[in-house]
Order: C-alpha cells, then structure tokens, then sequence
C-alpha cells in the first residue's frame, strides 16, 4: 500500500508541475454529462445490490500530459439507494486518446484519482480507471468504464464495470 502511495504522490507531483508550467487559460474545454449504471464484481457491494445507480460529470482539456492526449478530469457517483448510504465517488484525473474523424470518434481512456465511500465510516483510498468510449455526434457519446479501488478499512474495494450515456456542453 505503500508503494501505491508512494507513486500516487509522485504522479500528482509530476502532474502539478507539469500544470505549473502550463498556460491553461488558453486551452479550451469541455464539460459533459454522464448516467448509466454500476455493475459491482466485489462480493460485498454485490451482497447489497447487483446493479448501481451511476452518475459522472467530466471536464475535458485539450491538452494531455502525454503526447496526442487531453486530460479529463472526473467525479463519479455511484449509489445503490439514491444516496442514503453506501456512496462511492471517484475523482479521476484521466489521459483520453481519441482515433477517428470528428465528430464521430472512438477514444481510450485511462485514470488514476482518490475514490471516496461513504461504507460506515468514510474512507478514501486509491483507485483508478481504464475505458472506451464511442461519440455519436458532436453532442452525445457512451462509454464503458472499469473501476478498481484499494479496500477501504472495512476491506470493500469499489471494483466494478460502469456504462453511461452522456452528452457534451
């Protein structure tokens, strides 16, 4: 767990300064929109439902910290009950590689960010994201996600598939 830590750390680091030393103003975004559902593998978000409420919203950046990417940031939510109890929120900072014409491209997205339950207590810990997503027009696109998290200290991890259909602002 250390380890994990410990590079988490270090890719924030490289991260920040890579922001640093970039003149975001000029770059442009997007925000987007996204709802589907969450289909846990982890036994014990099974043992309560088999099928999730999803709900994401991203801002994408037309600039990647790696070549030919942008950066998307993003806030999930998945919630078995409307959000009572049982939450999970990852917060995901994600490279996009798209392949394609405009407006109907298919991209690749990969993501690593803290992940916040709520599973009695809260907890925070690490996780990350790989997906694909497909664009219909200009306007609205599906993705399909995997989730992966460290196991919180009641040792659940947010492990699952998620997909959405979103639209673009």
């Amino acid at each position: 767990m250390k380890r994990v830590l410990t590079a988490l750390v270090a890719l924030c680091a490289l991260a920040v300064s890579s922001f640093a030393q970039t003149n975001w103003a000029d770059v442009p975004m997007q925000f987007a929109l996204r709802g589907g559902i969450f289909l846990p593998v982890e036994n014990a978000l099974q043992d309560l439902d088999n099928v999730w409420f999803a709900f994401g919203a991203d801002a994408e950046f037309d600039r990647g910290f790696v070549a030919d990417a942008s950066t998307v940031l993003s806030l999930d939510w998945f919630s078995r009950n409307g959000g009572a109890n049982t939450n999970a929120f990852p917060l995901m900072v994600s490279q996009r590689w798209y392949t394609g014409q405009w407006p109907k491209r298919t991209y690749l997205q990969v993501g690593v960010g803290p992940v916040f339950t709520d599973f009695n207590p809260a907890d925070v810990v690490v996780g990350a994201r790989v997906g694909v997503g497909v664009e219909f027009n200009e306007r609205f696109f599906a993705e399909a996600n995997f989730y992966w998290s460290d196991d919180t200290t009641q040792n659940v991890g947010v492990i699952g598939a998620a997909g959405f259909f979103g639209v673009r602002f």
